[in-house]
C-alpha cells in the first residue's frame, strides 16, 4: 500500500445491509484510490474470507473489522471492533448472538403486526426471498414490497409504533463488547459519534469521556456525516490521550448512500495513513510505508 493512497475503515457488504460484495467493495476501492480498507458488517464477519481473496486480488490492504450494536445508558452506540482474531470462539459466539438479538427485533414486530393487521405474517414473511443486493434486511424489503410502507422512514415507524427498538433488543453492552474484542486480541473504536451522540457541544464531548470509561480504544473521528467541530473535538480527544483515531465512510453502496445531507461512498473522506493513528491493529496485505 502507498503512503499517499486513501483509507476507508468502515464499509458495509451484501453480508449485512449494503449493496456490493466484498469483491465489488474491492474493485470499488482500487477506482477510487483506496488502499486500505475495513469491511464492518453489523454483528456479521461472513465477509471476512471473500474479502482476504478479493483484495489480494486488487492489490489492496485490509483490516478484520465488524461493527457492533451496544447498549450504554439505555441506548445503542456502535462500536467498531478491528484486527481480531475471528476465530476465537468467544468473540465469534457475541457476534452472532448479537446479530441474532438484531434480527429478532424484526420477528417481534412482525409477530405483533400479524396480531394488528391482516396483511403480514410470520409464515409469509418467511417465506418471502429477499435479494442481498437491493440493501437493507430482509424485514425492510418484506414491508416495501407488500406495501405495509412506503420507504425506510415509514419502515421504521412501524418499528417505534409497535415498541421493537434497538434500546430494548438486549444487545451487548459497551464494555462487556470492549472486554470481548480485547481478548480475541483486536481494538475496540467509537463508531461516528457526532452522528450517535444528541446534544451540544459540551454535552457531546462529556458523553464520549462517560463511554470511554468502558474500555474503548479510539475514535472513528473524520465520518461523512460529521460537522467541523465533533471531528476536530473527536481528534483532539484522542490526541490528548494517545488513543486510536480511525476515518471511514459508512458506505452501504446504493442503498442510503446520500442520507442526512451527506455522501456515504467508499473514499469519500479522502483520508491518507498519515492523517490516522492506527497504532498496533494489524494490518493484511502488502502494507510497505514509504
Amino acid at each position: 500500500m502507498e503512503k499517499q493512497s486513501y483509507v476507508d475503515l468502515h464499509i458495509h457488504s451484501t453480508c449485512s445491509d449494503g449493496t456490493m460484495t466484498p469483491e465489488e467493495i474491492c474493485q470499488r476501492a482500487a477506482k477510487r484510490g483506496v488502499s486500505l480498507i475495513s469491511i464492518c458488517d453489523h454483528n456479521c464477519i461472513d465477509a471476512l474470507p471473500r474479502l482476504a481473496a478479493a483484495a489480494e486480488k486488487q492489490g489492496l490492504c485490509w483490516i478484520k473489522g465488524v461493527e457492533l450494536d451496544c447498549a450504554f445508558e439505555n441506548r445503542v452506540y456502535h462500536v467498531l471492533a478491528y484486527g481480531f482474531d475471528e476465530k476465537d470462539a468467544a468473540f465469534a459466539s457475541l457476534v452472532r448472538e448479537n446479530r441474532r438479538k438484531l434480527d429478532q427485533m424484526s420477528i417481534d414486530l412482525l409477530e405483533k403486526m400479524e396480531a394488528d393487521d391482516g396483511r403480514v405474517s410470520i409464515a409469509d414473511f418467511l417465506a418471502y426471498e429477499n435479494d442481498p443486493a437491493r440493501g437493507g434486511w430482509p424485514a425492510l424489503n418484506y414491508f416495501l414490497d407488500r406495501g405495509i410502507a412506503r420507504d425506510f422512514d415509514g419502515v421504521m415507524l412501524l418499528y417505534g409504533k409497535y415498541k421493537c427498538s434497538y434500546a430494548k433488543a438486549g444487545f451487548v453492552s459497551v464494555d462487556e463488547a470492549c472486554q470481548a474484542i480485547h481478548q480475541a486480541g483486536g481494538f475496540a473504536v467509537l463508531a461516528h459519534p457526532g452522528y450517535s451522540i444528541k446534544g451540544d457541544r459540551g454535552q457531546y464531548v462529556a458523553q464520549i469521556r462517560r463511554l470511554f470509561t468502558c474500555g474503548l480504544d479510539g475514535i472513528e473521528c473524520i465520518y461523512p456525516l460529521h460537522t467541523s467541530w465533533q471531528t476536530q473535538d473527536a481528534l483532539d480527544f484522542c490526541r490528548q490521550r494517545e488513543l486510536l483515531m480511525t476515518s471511514g465512510s459508512d458506505c452501504h453502496g446504493e442503498f442510503q448512500k446520500t442520507y442526512a445531507g451527506g455522501i456515504l461512498d467508499i473514499g469519500v473522506n479522502k483520508v491518507q495513513l498519515a492523517q490516522l493513528h492506527l497504532g498496533d491493529i494489524s494490518i493484511e496485505g502488502e502494507f510497505t510505508e514509504e
